[in-house]
């Protein structure tokens, strides 16, 4: 249990700059970077993996949960990301700056950044995201809600299985992708796409239930006090 912890500058739980982390089992919860970036984790040209973890209640300037720039890649296995804020600038859950980052089976639920873009998520400068059979939920932001990807780049955004709903925001509760290049599997949510780019099927409701996972198909929308379930 990482908890606690305050940073003047990056990373209040951590700061990890090359080389590689794996983390099993932990909690990572109530850390600051208050000014700064990456409440709980500032990670920087490395590789981390984490699995059943709990990464709730961390603060920052931006990046709550997570700030990862620089040819990172970051992969998020039966973990649970709650309850992080960005206070004055994007991503509550995660700041995605130039890495890669892949989550698996992942509750990414009631971050915020109240003041900017990307309650779960905010991608930026190329950054990559894969998020497979993981509920994006009860995140607030200004733009982007659930997650923010704001600008056109070369990099792709994968949502496979994916539950968006009860997120907030004044535009794209869900989610705000003006970006062409996407696949959007099995995935349910309200959110802004550029037109006519990317592999789209199954977005445009909230509150879903994925009839399997990845193949192309969703069941009908319940209705907005039900709680989407997933198969995972």
């Amino acid at each position: 249990t990482i908890t606690g912890n305050t940073a003047k500058s990056n990373g209040g739980g951590f700061y990890i700059n090359g080389g590689s982390v794996s983390l099993v089992s932990c909690t990572i919860s109530g850390n600051s970077a208050a000014s700064t970036l990456g409440g709980s984790f500032y990670i920087t040209a490395a590789t981390a993996s984490i699995v059943s973890c709990t990464i709730s209640e961390n603060s920052a300037a931006s990046g709550g949960g997570f700030y990862a720039v620089a040819k990172t890649i970051v992969s998020l296995d039966l973990s649970t990301v709650s309850g992080n804020s960005a206070s004055s600038k994007d991503g509550g859950g995660f700041y995605i700056d130039g890495a890669t980052v892949s989550l698996v089976s992942c509750d990414i639920v009631g971050n915020s950044a109240a003041y900017s873009s990307g309650g779960g998520f905010y991608i930026n400068s190329a950054g990559s995201a894969s998020l497979v059979a993981c509920i994006i939920s009860d995140n607030i932001a200004l733009y982007g809600g659930g997650l923010h990807r704001p600008y056109v780049y070369s990099e792709s955004l994968l949502l496979a299985g994916c539950a968006f709903f009860n997120n907030s925001a004044s535009t794209g509760k869900d989610l705000f992708n003006p970006s062409p290049i996407f696949t959007v599997l099995s995935t349910c949510g309200s959110g802004t796409f550029n037109p006519g780019s990317g592999i789209l099927d199954c977005f445009g409701c909230v509150g879903f239930i994925p009839a399997n996972l990845l193949d192309g198909t969703c069941t009908a929308c319940p209705t907005s006090t039900m709680t989407p379930s997933l198969t995972r």
